[in-house]
C-alpha cells in the first residue's frame, strides 16, 4: 500500500475534558463534535478535511473546518470560521470575567499559514458595528509580530457602555442615595484602584495596526474619520490620531507606556481647538442646556506606576 486514510468523529459534553489534553484548564464553551480525515504517505501526513463544532446553551457557536498539510515537516493550514455569541456578559461569566459593557459578537474568518506566519481577513460584528480586518502575523523573531488594519464604517460607542453606569447617568440636581450614588462610587473606584494594569503584556508580542473609523457616533458624539496607530515594542506601547473633527473644532492625541524600566511610565497629551461647548456638555448630561462658547485646551501629563491609583498619586 502507498498510504493510510483514517476517517473519525470525536464528541464531547464538554470543551472541559479537552483541558487535560493540553494541560491546563479550559471553561465549559459547550458540547464539541469533531468530524476529521487524515491521511499519511511516505512519510508524511495530511488532513485534507475537518470539521469542528461547539454549541452551548447560551447560544455560543464556533464552527472551524479547513485542512493541514506537511504535518511532520513544515505544517500548514487553511481554516475558515463563523462565531456567534449572543451573550458575551453570559459566556464570559463562564470563565470567571466579567465583560458588561460588550454586546452580542459575530464573527466569520479565513485563517492561513504555518509555524513561521499566518493571516487572517475576516469581518467582527460587535452589535451594529462592522469590523474588516485584515491582520498579519509573524512568528519568526523572539516575540510574535502582528500588523495590520481594522477598520469600520461606523463605530456605534452607545452600544459599548456598561448598563451598570450609564454615559447620561449624571444628572445636575442632588443624588439619589439609593441609586446613582453606588454607580458613581463604583466608577471612582476604578481610577482609584491598587489593580495593577498588567502592562507586562507589552512585552507578549510586536503590534503594528492602524485602527480606521469613517464615522463615530454615541449619544450626542457626532465625529468623522479616525485614524488610530498602535505600535508596541518589546515593552512600548505608543498610540496615536490624526487631528479628529468634532464639530468645527478639532482633538488629537497621543498615548505612550513605557514598560522597560522598573516603575512603568505613562503619558498622555491632548490638544483640543475649537470645541462647542454645548455639544460637549451633552454628552454628560441628559439635560440639555443652552450653553455657549469655544473651548480650546493643552494636556500633558505623565505617571508613574503599575495602578491607576500610583499613576494619578504621581501625575
Amino acid at each position: 500500500p502507498t498510504g493510510v486514510m483514517l476517517k473519525g468523529e470525536v464528541t464531547a459534553a464538554s470543551t472541559e475534558q479537552f483541558g487535560p489534553l493540553i494541560g491546563g484548564q479550559i471553561p465549559d464553551l459547550g458540547a464539541v463534535e469533531v468530524e476529521f480525515e487524515a491521511r499519511g504517505q511516505k512519510g508524511e501526513w495530511s488532513i485534507p478535511n475537518a470539521i469542528a463544532d461547539i454549541t452551548h446553551l447560551r447560544g455560543f457557536s464556533l464552527k472551524v473546518s479547513g485542512e493541514a498539510n506537511d504535518l511532520l515537516r513544515d505544517p500548514r493550514f487553511d481554516t475558515t470560521f463563523a462565531l456567534r455569541v449572543p451573550d458575551p456578559k453570559g459566556t464570559a461569566a463562564l470563565s470567571g470575567a466579567s465583560l458588561p459593557w460588550l454586546p452580542a459578537i459575530s464573527a466569520d474568518g479565513h485563517i492561513q499559514g504555518s509555524r513561521k506566519q499566518a493571516r487572517l481577513k475576516g469581518r467582527i460584528d460587535l452589535g451594529s458595528t462592522r469590523l474588516e480586518t485584515d491582520l498579519d502575523a509573524d512568528l519568526t523573531g523572539p516575540r510574535p509580530h502582528l500588523s495590520g488594519t481594522i477598520s469600520t464604517p461606523l463605530l456605534q460607542l452607545s452600544e459599548f457602555s456598561s448598563p451598570e453606569v450609564s454615559p447620561n447617568a449624571a444628572s445636575d440636581g442632588p443624588a439619589d442615595p439609593g441609586t446613582v450614588q453606588p454607580a458613581l462610587l463604583a466608577e471612582q473606584a476604578r481610577y482609584f484602584s491598587d489593580q495593577p494594569l498588567g502592562f507586562e503584556h507589552l512585552h507578549d508580542a510586536d503590534i503594528d495596526l492602524e485602527i480606521i473609523a469613517d464615522r463615530i457616533e454615541g449619544g450626542a458624539i457626532r465625529t468623522e474619520r479616525l485614524e488610530l496607530t498602535v505600535d508596541v515594542d518589546n515593552g512600548r506601547l505608543k498610540a496615536s490620531h490624526k487631528a479628529l473633527k468634532y464639530e468645527d473644532g478639532t482633538i488629537s492625541s497621543l498615548l505612550e507606556v513605557d514598560n522597560t524600566v522598573d516603575l512603568p511610565r505613562v503619558t498622555f497629551k491632548g490638544r483640543a481647538n475649537n470645541i462647542p461647548l454645548g455639544a460637549l456638555y451633552a454628552n454628560f448630561s441628559a439635560k440639555r442646556r443652552p450653553l455657549e462658547g469655544l473651548l480650546s485646551f493643552d494636556v500633558d501629563v505623565a505617571g508613574l506606576g503599575h495602578s491607576p491609583h500610583a499613576l494619578l498619586a504621581t501625575a
